[in-house]
C-alpha cells in the first residue's frame, strides 16, 4: 500500500542509503551541537559568583550600600475589598515586592566627577542571573560631583518575590566605564507577603 507506514519507512531507508554522507554529517552536527549546549550550560552554571564587597572604588568614586529594606505596600481595605495593583498607580505588579536600597557615593579624587545612579546600579541575583534596574531613585542625575564631596540616596527596585527567596545570593552591580563591582546588600530578611500580591 503506497501510503502505509512501512512503505514510507522503506523509502526513507533507500533515501538514507543513497545519501549516506548527508545522513552522517547531519547526525554528527546534531551530536556536536548537543554537546556544545551541554558544555555551555555547565559553564554558566559553574561560573563563580562575583565577590560582593561592603564598598568599592571605581573611577575615583567610592560606593557602599548602607541599608536595604522591603517597603510595605499594603493599602487599607475598605468594606473588605482590596484594590488590585493596576488600580493603584506606582504600586508593584502582582507578585512583585519593592526593595529600597540606600547607597552612598563619595568622590575621593581631586577633580569633579559624575554619577548617573539610575544607569549605574542594578540588582542582580544568582538565580538565573536576573537583573533589575531602579524604578525610581532620590539621586536624580548628578553630572557634577565635586572633589571630596559625597551623596547618599535611595534606589527603588520592584522584584518578583519568587526570585528573592533568601537562598540565592543577591547583590548590587555597580557599573562605570572602568568596570563593574559587586556591592553587598544587607537584606533584613525575606520579602513580605502582601494581600495585594498573592
Amino acid at each position: 500500500m503506497p501510503g502505509s507506514p512501512t512503505a514510507f519507512a522503506r523509502r526513507l531507508v533507500r533515501w538514507l542509503g543513497r545519501h549516506r554522507a548527508v545522513t552522517v554529517l547531519t547526525a554528527l552536527a546534531l551530536v556536536f551541537s548537543s554537546l556544545g549546549l551541554v558544555q555551555f550550560a555547565l559553564l554558566v552554571r559553574d561560573r563563580p559568583l562575583p565577590q560582593a564587597e561592603a564598598s568599592a572604588n571605581l573611577d575615583g568614586l567610592n560606593a557602599s550600600v548602607s541599608d536595604a529594606g522591603w517597603l510595605s505596600m499594603d493599602m487599607p481595605q475598605t468594606g473588605g475589598y482590596q484594590m488590585p495593583p493596576a488600580m493603584n498607580p506606582g504600586m508593584p505588579a502582582a507578585g512583585d515586592e519593592r526593595l529600597a536600597i540606600t547607597v552612598t557615593v563619595l568622590n575621593t579624587t581631586g577633580t569633579t566627577g559624575s554619577l548617573h545612579a539610575a544607569q549605574e546600579f542594578t540588582v542582580r541575583t544568582a538565580k538565573d542571573g536576573k537583573t533589575w534596574t531602579p524604578i525610581s531613585n532620590t539621586f536624580g542625575d548628578l553630572p557634577r560631583l565635586a572633589a571630596g564631596n559625597g551623596v547618599s540616596g535611595l534606589l527603588y527596585y520592584d522584584l518578583p518575590s519568587a526570585d528573592i527567596s533568601g537562598q540565592d545570593p543577591i547583590w548590587v552591580d555597580w557599573s562605570r566605564p572602568s568596570g563593574t563591582r559587586a556591592l553587598e546588600i544587607p537584606l533584613p530578611g525575606q520579602a513580605p507577603a502582601h494581600a495585594h500580591n498573592p
